[in-house]
Parts: structure tokens; sequence; C-alpha cells
């Protein structure tokens, strides 16, 4: 079930998309999150089923603007506590006990925006041999980037930092600790400035070099932290329908310490696209929908749709698709009726997308 907030109104034009999940998911509302998107002003907020009235209010107050979680949510930077995170070649210093395992990652992208997806992070160590993305002709042209150990705070600029700086004086546990072709980020306490790729470690020197000059100055004794991310996958185009993989040609892993978090960026470049009709009224509150044979033949379980007859457009996730009997059984109930003769078309609003991680334990 989705609920729709304005950037600008209810957030106040501050959001941190990772940070309001894990206070959704942390608050005293039962029903399961499923994710949380943002589009240009819309901020979507995606649970598994309709909210209750009680869990409704501890989400938005019932309010407009909204009250709630919603209004309290925190919208600065996530900084953890530094703790030597490295992606590095499983080793005797590191290992596992070498069981293999592999698990899915699947999540839906929204028409024409982009999705963060946060793979629900291993509460042990892990070596990761191998990284997967099936990919569909649907998928073609879109973008995908995969972010480890995300804004992982690794130490503290020991220089202040002019603005238009490149080059940033660190102390030793971050030139230890990050890489070229990885992100990083300056915080003080208040603002944030993203440096961009690392283009250059210097650990002789203890600074660090990187792609996009510091938008304001920063002081050392403030203190300001440099907030690290690995990026194994750097915005790939995918291409024709494929087994999309990182790691397959690389012999050894790479050790991810417990509870470290892995974000899935997925730009979906394709507008909403009608599949097929409504072949029979429905009212508020359906999850059986009676649908036409264009429709049975294009979705599949994952897809996300929506019902839109020109005014109303109520969304949510396939579960089932019953040939047989010309139904498909979405997630959320629809909050309006619908009729057939209108006509009411069923819309494709968001890909599927489906991923493998293998690795050591």
């Amino acid at each position: 079930m989705s609920y729709v907030y304005s950037l600008a109104t209810d957030f106040g034009g501050a959001l941190n998309l990772e940070r309001l999940g894990q206070e959704i998911r942390a608050s005293a509302i039962v029903t399961a999150l499923d994710y949380v998107t943002q589009t240009g002003d819309a901020v979507e907020v995606v649970f598994k089923a309709a909210l209750s009235a009680g869990d409704k209010t501890t989400l938005d107050g019932d309010s407009s603007p909204a009250g709630g979680l919603v209004a309290a949510h925190d919208s600065a930077p996530s900084v953890r506590q530094p703790d030597a995170v490295i992606i590095q070649e499983e080793d005797v210093a590191t290992p596992t006990n070498g069981k293999i395992q592999n698990t899915s990652i699947q999540f839906v992208a929204d028409a024409e925006a982009t999705t963060l997806y946060d793979v629900p992070p291993w509460p042990h160590p892990i070596a990761a041999t191998l990284i997967e993305f099936v990919t569909e002709a649907a998928h073609l042209g879109d973008t995908v980037e995969l972010l480890v150990a995300v804004d992982t705070v690794v130490g503290a600029i020991t220089s202040d930092v002019a603005q238009g700086a490149t080059v940033i004086a660190v102390q030793p546990s971050v030139v230890n600790n990050v890489y070229p072709g990885d992100r990083l980020k300056l915080y003080n306490g208040s603002a944030s400035a993203d440096l961009g790729y690392i283009s250059a470690v210097d650990k002789a020197a203890k600074t660090v070099t990187v792609g996009t000059p510091a938008a304001q100055a920063f002081s050392a004794a403030t203190p300001t932290y440099c907030l690290y991310t690995s990026v194994p996958i750097k915005s790939r185009t995918v291409g024709p329908a494929w087994r999309n993989t990182v790691g397959e040609s690389k012999i050894g892993s790479s050790y991810l310490p417990a509870n470290v978090p892995i974000r899935v960026v997925w730009h979906n470049y394709t507008p909403i696209e009608t599949v097929g009709y409504l072949a029979a009224d429905v009212g508020a509150g359906a999850t059986v929908l009676g649908v036409d044979a264009a429709a049975l033949a294009r979705l599949v379980r994952g897809d996300k749709v929506d019902l839109y007859d020109g005014v109303n457009a109520d969304a949510g996730i396939v579960l089932r698709v019953d040939r047989d009997a010309a139904q498909i059984t979405v997630a959320s109930a629809t909050q309006h009726a619908f009729a057939a003769a209108t006509p009411t078309r069923l819309r494709l609003v968001g890909k599927r997308v489906n991923g493998m991680v293998e690795y050591l334990r």
C-alpha cells in the first residue's frame, strides 16, 4: 500500500531516504515496510499492506502538512561510528567458514524514477564471490549502481578544507580504508559536501584527491568527518537482456563485515505503460481483478501495476497471475471503485528487478 507525501510541504525540503526507512521500521507501526522512494517532490512510502488507523496516525498524524514520523524525520546525513570497514580480499586476517550460500535481491523500480533499495544486511561477516543482476528487454537503457558501506565514517580531516579544494588532508584511518574509484563526502555535523569519486590516495602524504571540488569550506577543529562509500558497480547502463555480473572474472572474494549496508540505485527511464484493461467492474477493497488477455500475457508476479480510469490511480504489486480465470491478485486493495466500461486501463508503473549475491559464510 502506497502513501505519498510532499518533499517541500511534509518534509521541509530535506530527506534522508535510508534513515526514513530505519525510523519507520523502528517505530510502533505493525505493518511491514516495503520500500521508500522519491521522484521530484513526491516521496512514496510503500508498505506490504494497508496501514491500520493507528499505524496511519503514527506515520503522518492524519494531518496536512503531515505530522507523526514524517514531521519528526531526521534528514541529516547518516553518520556511523568508525569501525574500520574495508572491502578486501579474504585472507588469513579475515576468514569465513568457507561455506557457500547465495540469496536473491528483488525490488521494484518505479517508472521514470530513481529507486534506492537497501539490501538487508548480513548479521555475520561474509566474503562475496559474485553479484549478479539478470536483466530483461524492459530494462534496456536503465542504469544501476551498487554501493557498499554507504556513508561510513572512516576518519576525519586533519587540515582545514577551502571551498573549491580537491586535495584533502586526512587521518591515517582514511587513507588506509579508501580507494580510487569509490566516493567520499565531508560532514561536520550540520553540513555535508559530496566530493564525488576518489581519483588518488597518497598514504605517505596522508591526502585524498577527489573529482568534485568542495562546495564550501570545512574546519578540521569542528571536527569534519570523512564518509566513504565503496562502489562495486559504477553507473552501469543496462544493455540487452543478459546476466550482468560483478566478480565472475575475479579469483577470490571481497570481505564484508557484519551489518554493513548495501544499496542498489536503479534509474528507470521507462514511462508508465498501458498493458491491458480491466475486464470486470471492481469495488473499493478489491485485491482480485478481472483483466483482459493483453494484461494476462504481459504481467508476471512482482510487477507493479495500477488501475487508471482517467481520474483515480490505485497501485499494487502483482502477487498472482491466474490465466485460466483471467484474473490477477495484487498486494494492495483498491481504494476506489472502477468500471470496466469506462474504460479502466491497467498500467505497468514499475519494473521488477532480480539479482543474486553469492558468498562464503
